[in-house]
């Protein structure tokens, strides 16, 4: 066979590309980038909001145990730096995700963050009918202040260790199985009200174990009945607060998913709650559980999602033995243009905790936002100027009452721009 070279290869001036070899390209800094092991992203927020520690209108500097600040408002930097990695060996795949995201007050210093977590673990895979995950975690993070009782600085620290399995069984039957444990830290916060008591009182060990079954119905819907139990033991609480130092928490749940069309799906969840506390005199207490969530996607260029829930766990913002959560949320996409989106977000969360099951005062001080319903609204516009580079711009209105006592109202506007690059 004779090879036949067109007279214009042979008389056309050489380019880089025909001239580069191969192995120069491990020169090339944009190269190196794209075939590293992991994958980088770095995003930098500036946020204003008139109210930075959402202190109610009519409540103290000093109630809020922190004392007089340089600025109600102020401005702020949140800055993001992650790394992560995924390295598929054989059937398994072992990932590392880590992310360092200090905030800084440019008034306020005193209120500085500094937020950070790792994580990692494996995706397993057996026989190609067990799938599952392992996975370690340590967290450290600011807890916002529109999420705390509003009494100062309240750094939370969470370690953890997981693990969550599915097996095929029979045709359509799957059985599923988790368990985990896990600690958690409020510590570099300053005493409610000036006392000595402070959020270290829900410092706990968290030790869970739950299992179940999956029934695929068809390739559009899943049913799925879970059982879990979880105890929380408290370590630093005592005897004359009337709180307990062991909850144990038994869950019973039904889910449903449902792919109804290419526009439209649902879920669902129900059941109920029993507490057990071990405080004398103190009944078993019973509650119901559930979520709704729908999506409906009416145009590529259009989004809508709704959601509902009721959800009973451990306590967050509050000191207690435990805690009931109400959100419904509501959420709308456009796509302007391939390169353009704006999204708006309305939310509504009502916190509470059932009678005798929290602290309500200090020395004669009440504990704000024990009880306490938000109320949010925000738009995002998104920007994106390259496959590597987006812009946003966001407002947010925020509305938080405190529902066990009248004047306590604390509302937040707070407006941010951030820059953020991946890759």
């Amino acid at each position: 066979m004779t090879l036949s070279i067109p007279e214009a290869a042979l008389t056309a001036p050489a380019t880089d590309v025909d001239v580069v070899s191969p192995n120069w390209r491990l020169f090339d800094p944009g190269f190196l980038v794209d075939h590293l092991p992991f994958r980088i992203s770095v995003g930098q927020n500036i946020s204003y909001s008139d109210n930075v520690r959402n202190l109610p209108a009519s409540g103290s500097l000093a109630l809020a145990g922190l004392g007089s600040l340089p600025s109600r408002g102020d401005f702020y930097s949140d800055t993001t730096v992650s790394v992560a990695s995924r390295f598929p060996m054989g059937a398994q795949a072992f990932f590392f995700n880590g992310t360092y995201a200090p905030r800084r007050y440019f008034k306020d210093t005193v209120l500085d963050a500094e937020n950070y977590s790792v994580n990692g673990g494996v995706d397993f895979n057996v026989a190609n009918r067990c799938s599952g995950r392992l996975i370690g975690a340590f967290l450290n993070a600011q807890t916002e202040f529109d999420q705390t009782a509003g009494f100062g600085v309240e750094n939370t620290t969470t370690t953890s260790f997981n693990q969550t399995a599915r097996c095929d069984l029979i045709a359509h039957v799957a059985g599923l199985f988790s368990s985990g444990v896990s600690r958690l830290e409020n510590t570099g916060g300053t005493n409610l009200a000036g006392t000595g008591v402070s959020f270290a009182l829900n410092n706990s060990t968290q030790y869970y174990v739950s299992g179940g079954l999956e029934y695929s119905l068809s390739s559009l819907d899943t049913f799925r009945g879970l059982i879990t139990f979880t105890q929380r033991d408290y370590d630093n609480r005592a005897a004359n607060l009337g709180l307990a130092n062991q909850t144990q928490q038994t869950d019973y749940q039904l889910f449903y998913d449902r792919i109804l069309s290419a526009k439209l799906d649902v879920s669902a969840s129900g059941g109920f709650s029993v507490f057990q506390t071990g405080v004398a005199g103190a009944k078993d207490l019973t509650e119901p559980v559930y979520s709704f969530s729908i999506n409906y996607r009416p145009t590529p260029k259009i989004g809508a999602s709704f959601t509902d829930s009721r959800s009973v766990g451990a306590p967050q913002g509050v000191i207690a033995n435990v805690q009931t959560t109400d959100a419904q949320s509501l959420s709308l996409n456009y796509r302007y243009s391939p390169k353009i989106s704006i999204s708006g977000i309305l939310s509504q969360t009502s916190q509470s905790t059932p009678p005798g099951a929290a602290l309500s005062s200090v020395n004669g001080l009440p504990l704000i936002f024990t009880n306490s319903n938000t109320k949010s609204a925000s738009t995002v516009l998104t920007y994106s100027a390259t496959p590597l580079v987006t812009a946003t711009a966001s407002y947010t209105y925020a509305e938080r009452t405190d529902t066990s006592r009248s004047g306590f109202n604390a509302v937040s506007n707070i407006f941010r721009v951030g820059l953020f690059y991946t890759r």
